[in-house]
C-alpha cells in the first residue's frame, strides 16, 4: 500500500496498520466494481481514505461537497466536473442495487430520514429521482436544505409536491420552472413557520410574493404554491374537509351539477380567518354540496354571499358566527342597503339559510333575525312596463325547496 495513504488517517483511529490496511483493501474493491470512469478513481480513493470513509455507501451530499473542494485544490474546472461525474455514478449504481432489495424498495418510497438532512436529488433513494438530472452542471436546485427549523408536516407536503414534479412526463425546462417556484415555496414556509399548507388563510398565502425578486418568480411561486395545495387536497387518502380550499376535482359531482363552458374549480374558505367561524361556514358547504342536488354555480353564489358577511363581521366586530344577534344583521343589512332588490333579497336568504342550518344543527337556539322583515318589494319589468309586485311568494318558494332538500 502506498506510504501516502497512511499520512491521511487521522492519528485517534486507533487501528493498527494490518486493520487499516484491510479496510483500505475492502475499499479498492468497491471501487474496482462500481467506478466507471476512466480516470478519477485514485483521487476519490485518496479522499475516501483520508476521511475515513471505508464504505461507498457513506457517499453523501456532504462527502461530495467535501470532495467538490479537494478536487478545486489540485485541478482545473473541467476536471472536477469530470471527477465529480465520476462519484455521482458510483452512487447512482449503489442506489439502483438498492432499490432493488426488499427494504431499499421501501426507503425509495418512504425515505424517512430525508425531512432531517440535506437532500441531493442526484441522491435520492428513488432512481427515477436520480436519473433525472445526472448531467445537469448547475446543481443548485439540486440541493435542499430540510435541516431548517420548521415544521414536520410541511416539509413532508413540500417534499412530496417535489417528487411528484421530479417524475412527471414533462421538459426539462418545464421542471427546473416548478422546482424554482417550489424552492420559493420552501423558503416561504420555512420563515413564517407554516405548520400545515392544508390551512393557509388568504393573510399569510399573499406574504409569498416576498419571496421573488422579480414578478416572474413572484408569479412562479404563487402557482407553486396553490399547485401544491391543491396536489395535497386531491391526493389525500380521505377529503381534507378542514383545508382551506377545496378542488371541485376531488369531490366527483354528478354531471349535471357541473357547468363544463364554465366550470367551479374552487371553493375557498382563505379569505376566513377565524378557524371557528370558518369551520361553520365548511361545514354548510359540506352541507349544500353533499345533501342537495344544487348547481355547482349556484353553490358558489350562495358561498360569495355569505362569505361576504362573515368577513364584514371579523373586520368590524369580535363577535363570532353563533354569537351573531339581529343588530349585526341589521346593521350589515344597512349597509348593502344600496344594492338592487333581488340582489339584496338573495342576500337575506343566503344569511338565512346558513343559520337555519345552524339551528337544525343544534349550534344555535334559534335564527337570530326575521328575514321576512329586511326583504325589499321588487319590481319585474316586461316589454317596457313596470309593474310592481310582492314577490314573497317566489322568495318563499325558494325556502321551502331548501328545506324540503335538506329534509
Amino acid at each position: 500500500m502506498p506510504a501516502r495513504l497512511y499520512a491521511f488517517v487521522p492519528e485517534e483511529q486507533n487501528l493498527s496498520n494490518a486493520e487499516r490496511e484491510q479496510l483500505i483493501e475492502g475499499l479498492e474493491r468497491e471501487l474496482d466494481e462500481y467506478y466507471e470512469q476512466k480516470c478519477g478513481k485514485g483521487s476519490l480513493e485518496t479522499y475516501l481514505i483520508q476521511n475515513e470513509i471505508w464504505h461507498l455507501s457513506e457517499i453523501n451530499y456532504q462527502v461530495r461537497s467535501g470532495y467538490q473542494k479537494y478536487l478545486r485544490e489540485y485541478y482545473v474546472d473541467s476536471t472536477v466536473r469530470n471527477y465529480l461525474l465520476g462519484i455521482d455514478r458510483v452512487k447512482l449504481r449503489l442506489i439502483i442495487e438498492n432499490a432493488q432489495t426488499l427494504k431499499g424498495k421501501w426507503n425509495a418510497q418512504n425515505h424517512p430520514d430525508l425531512l432531517h438532512d440535506i437532500l441531493f436529488l442526484r441522491y435520492h433513494p428513488n432512481p427515477a429521482i436520480a436519473k433525472r438530472y445526472e448531467y445537469t452542471t448547475d446543481i443548485s436546485k439540486l440541493v435542499w436544505d430540510f435541516r431548517a427549523k420548521g415544521s414536520d408536516i410541511c416539509k413532508q407536503q413540500i417534499l412530496t409536491v417535489l417528487e411528484d414534479i421530479m417524475q412527471q412526463k414533462i421538459t426539462m425546462k418545464e421542471c427546473t420552472r416548478h422546482l424554482n417556484g417550489l424552492k420559493s415555496v420552501y423558503e416561504f414556509c420555512m420563515q413564517e413557520q407554516i405548520e400545515d399548507l392544508r390551512y393557509l388563510t388568504q393573510k399569510q398565502f399573499d406574504k409569498i410574493e416576498n419571496y421573488g425578486d422579480t414578478d416572474y418568480k413572484k408569479k412562479c411561486a404563487k402557482q407553486e404554491l396553490r399547485a401544491c395545495q391543491e396536489y395535497i387536497f386531491c391526493h389525500a387518502k380521505n377529503i381534507a374537509w378542514d383545508s382551506t380550499i377545496w378542488f371541485m376535482e376531488r369531490l366527483y359531482l354528478e354531471e349535471y351539477r357541473v357547468n363544463p363552458s364554465s366550470p367551479v374549480k374552487t371553493i375557498s374558505f382563505m379569505n376566513i380567518e377565524k378557524k371557528d367561524d370558518r369551520e361553520l361556514v365548511q361545514e354548510y358547504m359540506k352541507y349544500c354540496l353533499g345533501i342537495t342536488h344544487l348547481a355547482l354555480h349556484v353553490i358558489q353564489k350562495e358561498f360569495y354571499k355569505l362569505q361576504s358577511f362573515v368577513i364584514w363581521l371579523e373586520d368590524t366586530t369580535e363577535i363570532s358566527l353563533k354569537q351573531v344577534s339581529e343588530n349585526e344583521i341589521k346593521e350589515y343589512f344597512q349597509i348593502i342597503d344600496y344594492k338592487e332588490a333581488s340582489y339584496f333579497n338573495d342576500i337575506i336568504i343566503a344569511i338565512y339559510q346558513f343559520y337555519e342550518y345552524l339551528q337544525t344543527k343544534n349550534i344555535i337556539k334559534e335564527v337570530p333575525f326575521n328575514y321576512q322583515y329586511y326583504l325589499k318589494k321588487e319590481i319585474l319589468h316586461h316589454n317596457d312596463r313596470s309593474v310592481e309586485q310582492e314577490t314573497y311568494e317566489s322568495i318563499l318558494k325558494h325556502l321551502k325547496d331548501f328545506r324540503k332538500s335538506r329534509d
